[in-house]
């Protein structure tokens, strides 16, 4: 194993450390007072105290794995008791012994003792002791080492499937997170946009009141008119009074003709900025539809990619676990086949083990015991494994409902936005063209009123021309005939002045 697998290996081995001493803490007494119990609880963790022991020994992850087995006998034998306060003196002595058991070469005790934190002294005793509390017994069966790898090889497994599964869940978040505020900046655009148009459509109201007051004023100018037009008799001293009468009134209403054509140039502009508007807010959406859709490609992507990466990893660590399993095993049986030579060797001083055969035959008893348990721990073991794989493969089968439900959700609320932008567009859009065409109305209406003004003062100022010539054109009065003042304003006696 590399360094990053032995890394995984020692979170695995703290973890289940962990869960033994918090089960054991639980039946601390003052009666299981051994060699290995601390005055207090060291403040350093089982994590960092086997990253400790990792760094200085550099002993390799077999001895790991020997270690946990070692532990495990400890723990059955019921002799010493795992918890908070013997935990960290248990795991260097058991390293210890797996390193001097295992690999080839090995330092002495007093370098284990400084890398544990422990005197020389106490460690050799804590070795005694721990080798007396499992009965010496050292060597590990391949069936026994296979099952010990194959329990930490899942919990590495489960340990890389959950962290694997939470960085899915947050990306899942950060995406989710991004639409909604991509969404929510939408909707402050459209308060935005709606607001614009509430004032344009106030301006627009505002323009229709000033153009009915232009209205009622043009009106009262056509009444006036008229009225003017009805009247048949004038005194000469009033037509000076009538003409500048009727020029103020001209000038007047070149100035409200003036003060319209402003007004209607006014809505004109505010009709070219709303539509501006509507383009820019059109060209946003379709930009903002555009950015959705490249995160929702490239969310597909990252779960695709994420999807083949978890694959690759799998199909890695299952080949390059069962290469160093068939390498172990054939080391094993190297081991295996030096032990049957001893055998055979010591095949020889049978006579002289002889005193010693019943000895062996309780040995032999008690281990046979022993590997009944051990079987049936053992069968234990490869239940929880089978129900550990049915939990991954259930685990697999949620994730995947989960994404494809997240895929779903994501696409039908994508839509539902789309749908809704359209529906406002084409409800903005109907808007504008209903006050472009009212605009369009009231401007014919307005040059159509401004000819007919103009065509009648033109009206007016060709019979104010020719009431004019009339009076410059007519004949003098006679030196012996009576002056007007004698007569009322009508003329002669008798007589009407027509105009």
């Amino acid at each position: 194993m590399d360094s990053c697998e032995k890394h995984s290996l020692i979170t695995v081995l703290s973890c289940i450390l962990g869960n033994v001493v918090r089960q054991q803490d639980e039946f601390i007494s003052v009666s299981q007072i051994t060699p290995f119990t601390a005055l207090c609880e060291p403040s350093i963790s089982i994590h960092d105290y086997l990253e400790r022991i990792l760094k200085y020994s550099d002993c390799s992850a077999e001895c790991l794995v020997l270690s946990l087995i070692y532990i495990d006998r400890l723990i059955q034998s019921g002799k010493i008791p795992v918890n908070s306060l013997t935990v960290h003196r248990v795991i260097i002595t058991s390293v210890m012994i797996a390193i001097k058991f295992f690999d080839d070469s090995f330092c002495v005790n007093s370098f284990y003792a400084q890398i544990g934190g422990v005197q020389t002294e106490e460690l050799n005793n804590l070795e005694m002791v721990f080798l007396k509390s499992i009965n010496f017994t050292l060597l590990v069966t391949c069936e026994d080492y296979q099952k010990y790898h194959n329990e930490l090889y899942l919990h590495v497994r489960n340990d890389e499937l959950d962290q694997m599964e939470q960085s899915l869940a947050q990306i899942y978040k950060d995406n989710i997170t991004l639409m909604t505020q991509s969404l929510e900046q939408y909707k402050n655009e459209m308060v935005v946009f709606q607001k614009k148009y509430d004032m344009l459509r106030e301006d627009y109201q505002y323009n229709l009141r000033v153009i009915k007051e232009r209205d009622d004023e043009l009106r009262k100018c056509d009444n006036y008119v008229t009225k003017m037009n009805s009247v048949r008799v004038f005194s000469p001293k009033l037509i000076p009074q009538v003409i500048s009468q009727l020029r103020a009134s001209e000038k007047d209403l070149q100035n409200q003709v003036q003060a319209v054509s402003r007004q209607l140039a006014e809505a004109n502009t505010r009709n070219q900025e709303l539509s501006n508007s509507m383009q820019a807010m059109t060209a946003s959406m379709q930009r903002k539809e555009t950015e959705h859709q490249a995160a929702v490609a490239a969310l597909q992507q990252q779960i695709e990619t994420s999807r083949r990466q978890t694959e690759i990893i799998r199909s890695n660590v299952d080949n390059e676990q069962g290469a160093r399993a068939e390498a172990r095993a054939q080391q094993l049986g190297r081991q295996m086949a030096q032990l049957q030579d001893a055998r055979n060797s010591a095949a020889g001083e049978v006579v002289r083990l002889q005193r010693v055969v019943e000895e062996q035959k309780n040995a032999q008893a008690t281990q046979a015991a022993q590997v009944q348990e051990l079987t049936a721990r053992c069968q234990l073991l490869e239940k929880q494994a089978q129900t550990q794989s049915a939990t991954v493969e259930e685990l697999k089968r949620q994730l995947a409902l989960q994404q494809q439900s997240a895929a779903k959700q994501l696409q039908e609320v994508i839509e539902a936005q789309k749908t809704e932008m359209q529906r406002q567009s084409v409800v903005y859009e109907r808007q504008v063209e209903a006050i472009r065409q009212e605009m369009n109305r009231v401007k014919e209406h307005e040059k159509q009123r401004v000819a007919s003004i103009k065509a009648k003062m033109t009206t007016a100022q060709n019979d104010l021309q020719t009431l004019t010539r009339t009076f410059r054109i007519s004949t003098p009065y006679p030196s012996a005939a009576p002056t007007p003042a004698q007569y009322p304003i009508g003329g002669l006696p008798g007589q009407t002045m027509r105009f």
